[in-house]
């Protein structure tokens, strides 16, 4: 299919071409049985038996014809996917598109296991289905290929469409329950001038790129203001660094695992935090887009494992 269909982009429409259909195990029983039943109308020249063969026959030609036709010009998009930890299941979605004026019905998707989910589309509309693949250890997460099927009406058929879409995600490695705290006295003194308290609200300033969503003025912003940030007045902060050769007596995926869990310990309490391991140093920062920097890091060191 790879060689003959070529890989899907971001978004593919549903063409003639791609559409596979065969009767499905209940559809191969069903048309034994319909034979059998012929067999018997001739053997026995029973024109109510004739009557009956032909329509289930016919049954049979038109439930093929609405199995392809329920997969034929949908588009599929790739949408949202979010890093999970080793051990998670990473969650990926597709975005399904009706653009005809039929509705279609119990569209299902999955990556070739189960789980399988499915949705009803109504006309000229869209709907999302996830795929949800585990992800057991920290690196690059590639799904090669997706499946769309139905067996609508009867079940009688079974329709597929194989894509092959550019599906992947970072794994992020599993937060240690039990990690230690991080080593005392190792903030850093470039990072205390920039850093604030939390005790007194001293004013706005403007948004920046990775400022911690809790700070953001919603209501300024509600009110239809630019984008600002409250500044606090208080102690001064120094930032945090995180360093990988502090973890002595550790092996490598275990100081990983310490080190995300002292990354979403620090983003959680609206610490400042940098992250310093073999070949790699993070300056201090937070919020969002420093955290997902930092686990991104940690997933990719030494390679995908």
């Amino acid at each position: 299919m790879l060689a003959r269909q070529g890989r899907d982009g971001e978004r593919v429409e549903i063409q003639r071409g791609r559409i596979y259909i065969v009767p499905s195990p209940f559809g191969l029983t069903y048309a034994v049985l319909v034979f059998g039943m012929l067999m018997g109308a001739l053997n026995y020249s029973n024109s109510m038996t004739f009557m009956l063969t032909f329509i289930l026959g016919a049954l049979f030609l038109l439930a093929m014809h609405h199995a392809h036709r329920n997969l034929l010009g949908l588009s599929v998009e790739r949408g949202r996917i979010d890093s999970p930890f080793a051990g998670q299941q990473a969650e990926f979605s597709l975005r399904i598109v009706n653009p005809s004026a039929q509705a279609r019905w119990a569209i299902g998707a999955d990556s070739g296991k189960p789980p399988t989910w499915f949705a009803d589309i109504p006309a000229a509309d869209a709907t999302t289905l996830p795929i949800l693949v585990s992800a057991p250890r920290r690196g690059l997460l590639q799904v090669p290929r997706v499946r769309l099927y139905t067996r609508f009406p009867f079940g009688l058929f079974h329709a597929w469409v194989v894509l092959h879409m550019d599906l992947r995600v970072v794994v992020y490695p599993a937060p240690a329950k039990d990690a230690t705290s991080p080593p005392t006295g190792a903030g850093d003194g470039r990072g205390a001038l920039e850093a604030r308290g939390e005790d007194d609200f001293a004013g706005l300033k403007n948004y920046r790129g990775g400022e911690s969503p809790r700070h953001i003025a919603w209501k300024a912003y509600a009110r239809g203001q630019a984008l600002m940030v409250k500044e606090f007045s208080g102690a001064l902060q120094a930032s945090q660094w995180f360093d990988f050769d502090t973890l002595d007596g550790l092996d490598t995926e275990q100081r990983l695992s310490v080190m995300c869990q002292w990354v979403l310990d620090a983003e959680r309490d609206g610490l400042r935090y940098g992250l310093r391991i073999p070949g790699v140093e993070v300056a201090p920062g937070q919020g969002d887009a420093h955290r997902s920097n930092c686990l991104t890091a940690l997933a990719m060191f030494g390679g995908s494992p």
